[in-house]
C-alpha cells in the first residue's frame, strides 16, 4: 500500500488543518484491488481525492479509480486501443472488457453499505384466523 502525505505542519508540536487532514487520510486504507496508489490531491476543489490503477484484463483493458477522503471509490474501464482490430483480436478485448465490466460491478456490490431490511420487514404478519 502506497500513502502520500498532503501536507506537513509548520510546527511538528502544532496541530494546523494541513495536519488534520493528513491525520484524517493517513489511515485510510488503499482499495483492495489497487496495483499502484496515486498521491491524494485536492485538484483545486478543496475535496481530496487519489488516483489509482486496479486489475488489468489484457494489455489494453485495466479497472481504473479514484478514491476519496471519505474511503469511497470510483471505478471505471480504460481502454486503450490505436487502430484496427482483427476479429480475433476485437472478441478478445471485448472479453476483456466484459470482464472488467463485471469485475467493477462486482466491486461496487460489495462495497456496498448493509441496510436494514425494509420496515414492511421488520412487522409482524398478524396470525391467520
Amino acid at each position: 500500500m502506497y500513502v502520500a502525505a498532503i501536507a506537513t505542519a509548520t510546527n511538528p508540536g502544532s496541530t494546523t488543518p494541513g495536519q488534520q487532514l493528513d491525520d484524517a487520510i493517513a489511515d485510510i486504507a488503499a482499495p483492495g484491488d489497487a496495483t499502484h496508489v496515486g498521491e491524494w490531491d485536492d485538484y483545486d476543489t478543496d475535496r481530496w481525492s487519489r488516483p489509482f490503477t486496479g486489475t488489468g484484463h489484457h494489455r489494453a483493458v485495466t479497472v481504473v479509480g479514484v478514491q476519496h477522503a471519505d474511503g469511497a471509490v470510483d471505478r471505471l474501464v480504460a481502454v486503450n486501443i490505436d487502430g484496427e482490430l482483427s476479429p480475433t483480436t476485437a472478441r478478445k478485448l471485448a472479453a476483456a472488457i466484459t470482464a472488467a465490466a463485471n469485475e467493477v460491478a462486482q466491486l461496487a456490490h460489495d462495497e456496498l453499505p448493509v441496510c436494514a431490511p425494509p420496515r414492511d420487514a421488520l412487522i409482524e404478519a398478524p396470525p391467520d384466523g
